[in-house]
């Protein structure tokens, strides 16, 4: 049994700033178990946490939060094209996280993908959506900042480590 997903690093950003329109899965507080996972599109940041969703908050805002606290980001570049009215709706589905509910940072992104033609289950965990999207041939770069190894490491869990620990006591 796998106790970890290994993702390959194909480039480093020296600024944020510096990111394309793409579409990206974000991925903050890489040092925790399971890190925070958001979606960047065309420099529109989407965010689902326990304070509430953040919805189109500019490249700008998430740039200077990651610089404030100088932590690693790893930035997995998506071949699919999603329309910024739909992400919006989706995540605006979502007032914060719960996890005595299931309802994620993921929740939001498993619906889209879903939408897309993704076949995930929606009660996948981080890890296993990202897998998927590998298996899928979605991921067509990995980027990071503040992040100098060329393997990130995403530790397995399961929904039941986060209910009982309650994520360490809401992060």
């Amino acid at each position: 049994m796998k106790t970890s997903t290994n993702i390959d690093i194909d480039l480093s950003f020296s600024s944020i700033e510096n990111i394309d329109n793409d579409l990206y899965l974000v991925l903050t507080k890489i040092q925790d178990i399971p890190p925070h996972c958001s979606l960047l599109l065309n420099k529109r940041w989407y965010s689902l946490n326990y304070q509430g969703c953040k919805l189109r908050l500019p490249l700008s805002y998430m740039s200077k939060a990651i610089n404030v606290k100088k932590e690693g980001v790893v930035f997995l570049a998506l071949d699919l094209w999603m329309d910024e009215k739909t992400v919006l709706e989706r995540f605006s589905e979502y007032t914060c996280v719960a996890f005595e509910k299931q309802i994620t940072c993921i929740s939001p992104i498993k619906n889209l993908l879903i939408e897309h033609h993704i076949k995930i289950s929606d009660k996948a965990l981080l890890f296993e959506m990202i897998e998927k999207l590998y298996d899928e041939k979605k991921v067509t770069r990995v980027g990071a900042f503040n992040y100098n190894k060329q393997v990130y490491e995403l530790k397995h869990y399961s929904i039941e480590d986060l209910t009982s620990q309650n994520y360490e006591l809401n992060k």
